[in-house]
């Protein structure tokens, strides 16, 4: 069912995971950049899809019959970037004379600049695309992420398998690449994203049209509804009981006066074929999701997928859809204490885990010695166990807390970190201890974004949520990766490999005292 859904999770999710996780050894074995130019390299995309992801997926909002033609259309340009990056190695290693006075540095630059802002955003069109497709049944997004997730381990996996048998020739990245591109443009291109009529319109509108709700009230109960925003209960919003079992949901029973914004926001849950902007359509899906796993104690990957937004699609939110009642969040919001430690301690561990990931292949093959092969392993071994963080996070944060899941996650990162600068460069025992370490990477990050994103669905009403989410996506995959990349490439190039990850170690040190600061009474 929806084959076309999963086909597109699974080739958008090659595409990123083919060529871009090994270009960092690419830009250092094959175009010779130093560490920190190879750190300014990799700090383009994050900075750029901040600002892309809102762009497209604005414009396919505005203009929802070039979605599909849209999707194909970057990936081509971003494709035939990332292939000229591969040509200007060819030149380099060929010491070829260039007749304009361009250095390769800005050449790549602009390569990588291209690709960010083009192909870097195809996540969030596809999650968007998806969730048109699915329409009433968008409840069902999470089942066919699940094939994107699955696809990028295996990427990853087969990607060095084939450089290894190339004889650790890395131009055979490329050739990946390009195969899972062309795949991509042409479900892109053959895929129909409908456009019924209405699709433009609010969310919220005020229309007359026959719904049937597609939820049952769970609870009818005055007492478990909250307000938002208002000095009155603005504290009790900010100080949720934790390991209580009893998260912060909204009221969504049809009872609700007629003229409020609650029912407004069930009618247009329950509309089969209104769609909205992909920051909207993540909001309500997640929503549903709670709903369902609340109603019939039921979880499965799918909706436990479905309860989570991509980076991507969060980035989104940050430029909401025009005619709908979103604004931003109030400036009493944004500078309450507990909500400016949390923000920052997102920027903080963004910033850590760019340090880490970003130059992981570098640090291992180059410090390390760990073959390619080996480094394929690690896109598996990271991805089973985000999924299964992934799965339990709910039921783990319900049972211990926010505060407690993000100290943890912290802590694992830590540990991770400084384990890296323990092992022995050139032994086997080396490359099963690297792989097992990586797994340490799919319970910190599945940790932490998971309970991110509850945690702000607690600070901030519903009108406010897609743009709270923007920023936190903003924070973590937007400037806290850009900023990790530029801080990781100076302290890799000017002290060393160990001394990266030992700073990454006392980034997330600061990120607990920071976050713990908030969290105080």
């Amino acid at each position: 069912m929806y084959l076309n859904c999963k086909l597109l999770f699974a080739a958008v999710y090659a595409v990123m995971s083919s060529a871009p996780p090994y270009l960092a050894l690419f830009y250092a074995r094959i175009m010779h950049f130093s560490s920190d130019q190879i750190g300014v390299l990799l700090a383009i995309a994050p900075f750029v899809q901040s600002v892309a992801c809102p762009f497209w997926t604005h414009v396919v909002d505005k203009r929802p019959h070039w979605h599909a033609p849209l999707m194909g259309t970057l990936c081509i340009m971003g494709g035939a970037a990332i292939l000229f990056v591969m040509y200007l190695g060819k030149q380099t290693e060929e010491k070829n004379r260039w007749t304009l006075e361009i250095s390769m540095l800005w050449l790549t630059s602009a390569c990588v600049f291209c690709y960010a802002f083009c192909s870097g955003t195809l996540v969030s069109l596809v999650d968007s695309a998806v969730m048109k497709i699915l329409g009433a049944n968008k409840i069902m997004y999470g089942e066919q992420r699940l094939w994107g997730s699955i696809s990028a381990g295996l990427t990853v996996f087969f990607t060095g398998q084939i450089v290894a048998l190339w004889n650790n020739d890395l131009y055979a990245i490329f050739i990946v690449f390009g195969l899972s591109s062309i795949m991509f443009i042409l479900l892109a291109f053959s895929t129909a994203i409908d456009d019924p009529e209405g699709y433009a319109r609010s969310e919220y509108s005020d229309e007359s049209e026959s719904v049937s709700p597609l939820l049952r009230s769970t609870t009818n109960n005055s007492k478990n509804e909250k307000t938002y925003g208002t000095s009155s209960s603005y504290q009790r919003l900010l100080l949720p009981a934790e390991g209580s079992g009893q998260p912060a949901n909204i009221n969504l029973s049809l009872n609700l006066p007629q003229s409020g914004y609650f029912d407004d926001l069930l009618q247009s849950l329950s509309k089969s074929m209104s769609y909205a902007s992909i920051s909207s359509l993540a909001k309500t899906v997640r929503e549903e999701a709670d709903d369902y796993i609340e109603e019939t104690r039921t979880l499965t990957m799918g909706l436990a997928l479905s309860r989570l937004p991509s980076m991507e699609a969060s980035m989104a939110g940050i430029l909401p859809y025009p005619q709908q009642e979103v604004e931003a969040p109030s400036a009493e919001m944004m500078w309450n204490r507990r909500i400016v430690s949390f923000l920052t301690t997102v920027f903080l561990y963004g910033v850590t885990l760019a340090m880490i990931n970003q130059f992981l292949f570098l640090f291992l093959s180059k410090d390390l010695g760990v073959a390619s092969n080996w480094l394929g392993l690690t896109g598996p071994a990271s991805a089973i166990m985000e999924l299964i963080m992934f799965l339990f996070c709910k039921q783990l944060t319900e049972r211990f807390g926010v505060t407690k899941l993000v100290v943890v996650a912290h802590l694992v990162t830590m540990i991770r970190s400084l384990a890296y600068t323990f092992l022995v460069p050139n032994l086997m025992v080396t490359n099963f201890l690297a792989l097992i370490l990586q797994f340490c990477n799919g319970i910190g990050f599945a940790l932490f974004w998971a309970t991110a994103v509850s945690e702000v669905d607690n600070y901030f009403p519903p009108t406010q949520r897609s743009v709270a989410q923007g920023i936190l996506a903003g924070l973590y995959g937007g400037l806290g990766t850009g900023f990790g990349c530029f801080f990781g490439g100076y302290l890799f190039e000017n002290y060393g490999g160990a001394v990266l990850y030992q700073s990454a170690a006392i980034t997330s040190v600061v990120g607990i005292v920071v976050f713990l600061i908030g969290r105080r009474e």
